[in-house]
């Protein structure tokens, strides 16, 4: 069980919702930087149709994250997004306010959160803290924008049983957000098999149900974007792997795609990392 949970930390892309009950040791952690691609894509899920956009947008991320243990069941997180953004050539005509190609590079929303290990017996039950920051860019006349403009608070719980050779959770929770955006249900979760002694393999979904009870309303040019606007839900899945050099280094690879949702990239995400972990 112990050989299974230091991998468990590892390979959060930025895009994953879904988050593992078991918490750094006391004075062990691990730090992470990854690189998430979106794109180019021209169309987003919507409910009822497609969601075209009036350029292509390419979404690309630079992440880091840490986990660090303070007491005997209690971990700190932190995740520090940097992102850059790209519109290229013109698709559909917009008679109103029609927003620029270009490009824009910005902080993404910075999270800080806390987890808590409640039950650590046959199985593990943790809750986490998450908040979301504010601190995200935009670019009128592009339309690009690195995150929410809303404080997201996030509180959730997860569960989850590893045994010699595989793993499995699940996460549920709910964000609650300002600045008049939306709220949402959020339910994750991963079954991992360790092929090699150092090598695992993880199945993952994740989804998103926006309460749509939020009236935040985005400028012309961000809504002909498409980034980050109020009222996404999603259902996505996808498959990491991890693979260990030693004790201390890997690396990180994962692949997700939205099988459907509303104001969501019509595109899969291609995620890289490395960590090292102590």
């Amino acid at each position: 069980m112990k050989k299974i949970t230091l991998y468990l930390f590892i390979c959060l892309p930025f895009v994953a919702l879904a988050q593992s009950p078991w918490v750094a040791e006391k004075g062990k952690g691990y730090m992470q930087i990854g690189f998430t691609t979106i794109g180019p894509y021209s169309d987003l899920f919507a409910k009822d149709n497609t969601y075209s956009l009036t350029r292509e947008v390419s979404d690309r991320t630079i992440q880091l994250y840490g986990e660090y243990g303070i007491g005997s069941s209690t971990s700190v997180l932190a995740s520090l997004p940097f992102k850059m953004m790209e519109t290229g050539e013109q698709l559909l005509q917009s008679t109103t306010n029609p927003n620029a190609a270009g490009s824009f590079t910005s902080l993404g929303n910075i999270q800080i959160a806390a987890r808590h290990n409640f039950i650590n017996k046959d199985f593990v039950l943790s809750g986490q803290l998450t908040m979301e920051l504010p601190t995200a860019g935009y670019d009128e006349p592009t339309g690009l924008r690195g995150g929410l403009e809303a404080l997201s608070v996030i509180p959730s719980l997860s569960v989850g049983k590893g045994f010699e050779k595989f793993y499995g959770y699940l996460s549920s929770g709910v964000a609650i957000r300002s600045n008049d955006y939306s709220s949402d249900f959020r339910l994750g979760g991963e079954l991992g098999y360790k092929v090699l002694e150092q090598v695992y393999l993880i199945a993952v979904l994740d989804v998103v149900s926006n309460f749509e009870n939020g009236n935040a309303v985005e400028s012309p040019t961000q809504l002909q974007s498409g980034l980050y606007l109020n009222n996404q839900s999603f259902f996505a899945y996808g498959f990491k792997t991890i693979i260990g050099f030693n004790s201390n280094f890997g690396i990180t690879g994962a692949f997700y795609g939205a099988g459907s949702g509303n104001l969501i990239a019509k595109s899969p995400s291609l995620n890289v990392g490395a960590y090292y972990k102590w």
